[in-house]
């Protein structure tokens, strides 16, 4: 059967996440919070462009990594244990893959998400985070309920300014990759992070 559409148009759409805490520093034993709200209403990253579409099962996964030093360089470790998470809005969700997961709360047109972590040891840290519609992908796929042919790739966004991007000076590198791994790879220009320090 030959295919409908004749060109097939994607594109991707930012979900935004805001890093609520006023500092990069977080003292020991405080909360680090996250909020976000997402429209059934996505623009594309031009803004001129966009696709409506009803997420009545939309997810988010927080990763956090602590990041030491692994003899002349530094790397990224998995930082579970480092943090309690807790919810204000939205609910805990069954992931099969390491990192916090947490559902959104669902009120026609928007789905509502704030969220938070409990700091539990001093370190530099860094928190990544995708989102997502499928159990099996880590990304939210936007299909347009009028174009068949059009379909929008949603993507986890923390505005730069709220990134606390210093810290890459502190660091003294571009890119952090987790230890002995291929995976989980963040560069100074990727969107969907932050960067703090857990302080006594």
């Amino acid at each position: 059967m030959p295919d409908p559409c004749s060109v097939r148009k994607t594109d991707t759409s930012y979900l935004t996440f805001n890093y609520l805490n006023a500092t990069p520093t977080i003292k020991l034993y405080d909360t680090i919070w996250f909020e976000s709200r997402v429209n059934d209403t996505f623009y594309n990253r031009a803004g001129n462009d966009y696709v409506v579409s009803e997420q009545n099962y939309l997810y988010q996964v927080f990763q956090p990594f602590k990041i030491e030093q692994n003899g002349t360089s530094k790397t990224m470790n998995y930082a579970n244990i480092e943090f309690n998470p807790i919810i204000k809005d939205g609910s805990f969700y069954n992931y099969y893959s390491s990192g916090f997961a947490y559902n959104f709360r669902r009120n026609k047109p928007y789905n509502y998400l704030k969220v938070g972590f409990i700091a539990g040891k001093v370190g530099m840290y860094i928190i990544s985070m995708n989102n997502g519609n499928n159990y099996y992908y880590d990304y939210l796929s936007i299909y347009s309920s009028n174009d068949y042919c059009k379909t929008f790739y949603g993507l986890s966004y923390v505005p730069p300014t709220q990134r606390n991007l210093n810290y890459w000076d502190t660091l003294q590198v571009s890119s952090l990759g987790i230890v002995n791994g291929q995976s989980s790879h963040i560069t100074k220009n990727s969107n969907n992070y932050i960067l703090f320090k857990v302080i006594p």
